[in-house]
């Protein structure tokens, strides 16, 4: 049985074992004296951390002679001086560092595992005193007779061809494979936190329970922003009672009717003035009693309107409150099995708190293989890939099928190719992998993209020489001619449309980051335009109605603005969707303008980029449904905001940026969704022009913004005005969204 100790049930959670286990910490190699689950404890330490410090540690432990190696941030929490000591915790484990130290710890705690050497090992039988001594036991039988040299010449001719095949393999393997022994059998995991700071106010979903996509799972709220509309209900309520109250007074106001029979005397003694009957003091008394009643009706009714016109803009405010809270019930985004529940009811949690632990149901599980810095360019996609798995004596094959960077690792993803055979094996369990040596291309994730630095860039990739050069072919000298000097051709443009779609297609079509999924569809909608691709065409299909399905229009201006990509899709593709599937694409295009136009707007937001990016969708939508009279109504109502939001029509200053602060950032996000609507409508071609000036000036002078939206839309709707400076800034973000704009902008460089 494994070494082990532990505390009492109520000061510790999990039992800490002896052990000893690698810890790199700051490049210096320590032993456990003993770890944990949750924590981990080092002997002889010399670095410089203090207590409550953050670093990277990397954990290795030897198991049947290879490593399984992962990196994890620890916290320090304390440092005895004298034994030189260090405590630290682990703070926030991935899904996979959490499967693997659960399951050493468990195979050594009920003795599946045992250590020998600091090497852990499987143990298929109990082990015993009377195994020991049956193994051990001399056969009293042994005979010393000396073997035949027969024997002797035999087993050197197999030993030679052993030495010879094992080199052999030795020489295949280098020449050939990558092995890797740091590799996890993992499935589809996901840790859920919380989307704001507040408690825990309920849990809909329990440990082991199955949930299907969609379904909530918890829900938090913020106490001071629960409180805060509970203010504004009261306060509506209480404007509300004064109204009724004004109201009253209106209707049983007996002005109304004494300032007719007055109107009426008037009219009379008028008439007896004429005749000189009644002297001019009465008209004067009798007009001035009038006029005092009128004026205290007037201020009875501007009273009213008053409360009302303050009920309307309270409830618009409360609406808008409401509708960010209910984004606070976090749903599942795909089918999955809550694994665990890491927070309770009541707890307070901020944005980075992990609440829920969910896993695939759906069984189809893989293999991570974690690769040193050097090895991912040498990996080539689609290649295949021999797996050993040691504990259950399991050998099979599978397809590399995709490459992530975490941090300063790269992951490789492994799809066996016959998932049955993992299906009875333990998540965590360790493997050994040997890869198809190639070269590692077509797969880049976002951050892949944004990190110049890395070491398997594209450029850094050198083409393959060819084995043999040809021969050449002897033949006779022509008349001497004057040679012209030779032109060297320029490299031809990169096909960023392929390169970007081989990484697109490399994405699941249902995706919980809509926002993502509806760029990949416009630019694959755009390759099919480009170049007809059927495959462009059969994805975008796919994406867009896998969207329909699962997401449902809110009409909220900030965070629909972005599902601009689903109508550029669209637009591209149209004319392929079958009369079933256009209906449809185009009831959830009607039912997300529906949610627009009712979106209640408060006084800034109103004015603000908020109603821009709302006529930009509301237009978008219009094209879309083909509905030229809600086209028209809502390009004038575009016209109206424009005189509100931008504030000097010469320099092109908007509201945004006066309103936050001369803020350059909130302009550019303001100035996207108008070059949108210029697209649209070439009423606001010259509109655009002082807006982008202000943009461009306002760069020169210093200050910064995310530019690359706003320039690409620019230089769409004028070609002929590309600034190389502003395309050089523009161009250093990279993602599907950007490369969709770059080419609708026909920019390749």
């Amino acid at each position: 049985m494994s070494d082990i100790s532990y505390d009492h049930s109520d000061k510790r959670k999990y039992y800490r074992l002896i052990n000893p286990v690698k810890v790199t910490i700051e490049g210096q190699d320590y032993k456990t004296l003993d770890w944990s689950v949750s924590a981990l404890k080092i002997a002889n330490y010399s670095g410089f951390l203090g207590i409550t410090d953050e670093t990277l540690a990397e954990i290795e432990i030897n198991f049947q002679g290879f490593s399984v190696k992962f990196s994890q941030k620890i916290k320090v929490m304390r440092i005895e001086q004298e034994s030189n000591t260090l405590v630290a915790e682990y703070i926030d484990p991935s899904p996979r560092n959490r499967e693997i130290l659960e399951y050493f710890s468990k195979g050594l705690i009920t003795g599946q595992f045992q250590p020998f050497d600091e090497i852990i090992k499987h143990i298929d039988i109990p082990i015993s005193d009377d195994y020991i001594n049956a193994s051990f036991q001399e056969d009293s039988e042994y005979n010393t007779r000396l073997p035949n040299k027969k024997l002797i010449l035999f087993m050197y001719v197999v030993l030679g061809v052993m030495v010879f095949m094992y080199i052999f393999q030795l020489a295949y393997t280098k020449a050939y494979l990558i092995q890797v022994e740091s590799a996890v059998v993992a499935s589809r995991t996901e840790t859920l936190n919380s989307p704001t700071k507040g408690v825990v106010i309920d849990i809909f979903a329990q440990e082991g329970e199955t949930i299907a996509a969609g379904e909530p799972i918890f829900k938090v709220i913020d106490p001071a922003f629960e409180r805060e509309i509970e203010d504004k209900k009261i306060e509506i309520l209480k404007n509300e009672a004064l109204l009724k109250e004004k109201q009253k007074q209106l209707e049983t106001s007996a002005n109304v009717g004494k300032i007719a029979f007055l109107r009426d005397e008037l009219e009379k003694k008028t008439q007896l003035y004429e005749k000189k009957l009644v002297s001019r003091p009465e008209i004067d008394t009798l007009t001035g009693e009038i006029l005092q009643l009128e004026n205290d009706l007037a201020l009875l009714q501007a009273e009213e309107e008053r409360l009302e016109e303050i009920i309307a803009i309270s409830e618009k405010d409360l609406a808008f409150s409401e509708s960010i809270n209910t984004h606070n019930t976090v749903k599942a985004p795909f089918d999955a099995i809550v694994e665990e529940v890491l927070a309770f009811k009541g707890k307070y949690v901020d944005e980075k708190t992990p609440v829920v632990l969910i896993k695939s149901n759906s069984h189809d599980k893989f293999i991570e293989a974690y690769l040193k810095e050097s090895q991912p360019h040498k990996l080539m996609l689609n290649s295949r890939v021999y797996i050993e798995i040691p504990l259950y004596s399991l050998k099979l094959e599978g397809i590399l099928t995709e490459i992530q960077k975490n941090n300063e690792l790269a992951t490789a993803i492994i799809k066996p190719n016959d998932p049955d055979l993992l299906e009875t094996v333990k998540l965590g369990t360790p493997a050994k992998i040997s890869f198809v040596k190639g070269r590692f291309f077509n797969h880049r994730t976002e951050e892949l993209q944004e990190d110049t630095s890395r070491p398997w860039d594209d450029e850094a990739l050198t083409k393959p020489k060819p084995k043999h050069k040809p021969k050449k072919i002897k033949t006779k000298k022509a008349p001497s001619v004057k040679k012209k000097p030779k032109i060297k051709a320029k490299p031809a443009k990169p096909d960023i449309i392929q390169k970007r779609v081989e990484y697109i297609l490399k994405t699941p079509a249902s995706l919980r980051e809509v926002n993502t999924n509806a760029y990949n569809t416009a630019f694959l909608g755009l390759c099919y335009e480009k170049k007809a691709d059927k495959q462009c065409l059969e994805q975008a299909k796919i994406r867009l109605l896998e969207a329909i399905k699962i997401n449902k229009p809110t009409g909220h201006p900030i965070n629909e603005t972005n599902l601009d990509g689903f109508v550029f899709g669209y637009n591209f593709i149209k004319q392929e969707f079958t009369e079933e599937e256009k209906n449809t694409i185009l009831a959830w295009f009607s039912e997300m303008r529906e949610k627009h136009e009712k979106w209640k707007f408060g006084p800034t937001s109103g004015i603000n980029n908020w109603k821009t990016h709302n006529l930009k969708m509301l237009l978008l939508l219009d094209r879309a449904l083909e509905d030229e009279e809600s086209f028209n109504k809502h390009i004038e109502e575009a016209k109206q905001h424009y005189q509100k939001n931008i504030i000097n029509e010469i320099t092109g200053e908007s509201y945004d940026y006066s309103q936050k602060g001369n803020s350059l950032h909130y302009h550019t996000y303001n100035l996207e969704s108008w070059l949108e609507i210029a697209l649209l409508s070439n009423e606001f071609k010259d509109m655009v022009q002082p807006q982008f000036n202000f943009l461009r000036q306002h760069l020169k002078a210093g200050e910064t913004a995310k530019i690359s939206r706003a320039v690409y839309s620019y230089y769409t709707l004028f070609p002929d005005e590309k600034d190389p400076e502003l395309l050089e800034i523009a161009n250093k973000s990279r993602s599907v969204k950007f490369d969709f704009l770059r080419i609708r902008a026909s920019i390749y460089d």
